[in-house]
């Protein structure tokens, strides 16, 4: 009876843990993992950013366009990457 309990509550933690990570935490990671991931995010988002415009863009005529939008994208990125290796653990 008692290992039935027992049984009973760790389906229920499993349960809970997987309600408070969410589809981020899902894919990514949850727990001590969380403020990386926003990190990730927006690395993967600025990275879209950048391969759609390279692709959208008419690199003969329009190369200065990308020539901004490239410093404006990876602007993010650094801070991102700086964050998740420049972090320490308290």
């Amino acid at each position: 009876m008692a290992i039935d309990e027992l049984k009973a509550n760790l389906a229920h933690a499993k349960d809970m843990h997987q309600l408070n990570r969410g589809w981020v935490g899902a894919c990514i990671g949850s727990g001590s993992e969380k403020p990386g991931n926003a990190a990730i995010i927006v690395i993967l988002f600025c990275f879209t950013v950048m391969t759609v415009a390279l692709f959208r863009l008419d690199l003969k005529t329009d190369m200065d366009q990308l020539l901004r939008i490239v410093p404006v994208a990876l602007g993010p990125v650094g801070l991102a990457l700086g964050y998740l290796f420049g972090a320490r653990d308290k």
